[in-house]
């Protein structure tokens, strides 16, 4: 009796376990406005190739206490602007995902965000016109090269 017993009551402990994980878990990879973001491909585009003509790089460190310290060179279309956006975003979750205004300060730019957890984290610094990409894996690296379209 107990081998007839058994095999329905796992299947049923296993579809409410997963049940549970299906509503406990965001995956956050399908987007609701698709075709509008398809749409802005060619604007950010556009962004990878100012930064590109105007020779922008950056590199992001990481110091004590998640502070972030990114030096920048090339030379931008209006100067360098008093703040820049950071995404951090993370290749799986967003969740984790964090957006930093970055503050310009006689060393370069600076900045704070909360631990990145381990994993592969995708780097998108931006102002208005353009933007750069970069790739960060942890906890291996603490720095990370940022560049146009991310090459």
């Amino acid at each position: 009796m107990w081998l007839l017993v058994t095999f329905p009551l796992l299947s049923v402990i296993g579809g409410i376990t997963l049940l549970t994980l299906a509503i406990r878990s965001d995956d956050g990879l399908v987007v609701d406005d698709y075709y509008r973001r398809g749409k802005l491909i060619n604007r950010e585009l556009a962004r990878d190739a100012l930064a590109a003509h105007h020779q922008l790089r950056a590199d992001l460190r990481l110091a004590a206490n998640d502070r972030l310290l990114l030096s920048v060179e090339g030379r931008p279309p209006h100067g360098w602007p008093a703040t820049l956006e950071l995404k951090v975003l993370h290749a799986t979750r967003a969740g984790h995902d964090q957006h930093i205004i970055l503050v310009r300060s006689a060393q370069g730019y600076r900045g704070s965000l909360s631990s990145l957890p381990p994993g592969r984290w995708y780097l998108e610094l931006s102002a208005p016109e353009w933007r750069l990409l970069g790739e960060l894996r942890r906890p291996k690296a603490s720095s990370a090269r940022l560049t146009a379209g991310g090459a």
